[in-house]
């Protein structure tokens, strides 16, 4: 259930525009999201409404800058 809510979660700010910078368009009809959204998506937590709070974007950042740092 906790993965379905995650995942839910995901697709709403991905509708919202949150995740544009950590995604691309490899085809017309395909997209490629970096994988630290699902590890930040994995560690965020979810608000009563079922969406992250405002933790998502900079832990997702933050993911990043430590896989550039290895």
């Amino acid at each position: 259930q906790s993965f379905l809510y995650r995942w839910f979660a995901i697709g709403k700010a991905r509708r919202d525009g949150l995740l544009v910078e950590f995604s691309k368009n490899v085809t017309a009809t395909s997209e490629e999201i970096h994988g630290a959204v699902f590890h930040a998506a994995a560690e965020c937590p979810l608000t009563k409404d079922g969406d992250f709070d405002d933790s998502l974007v900079p832990r997702i950042r933050a993911i990043i800058a430590e896989e550039d740092e290895q």
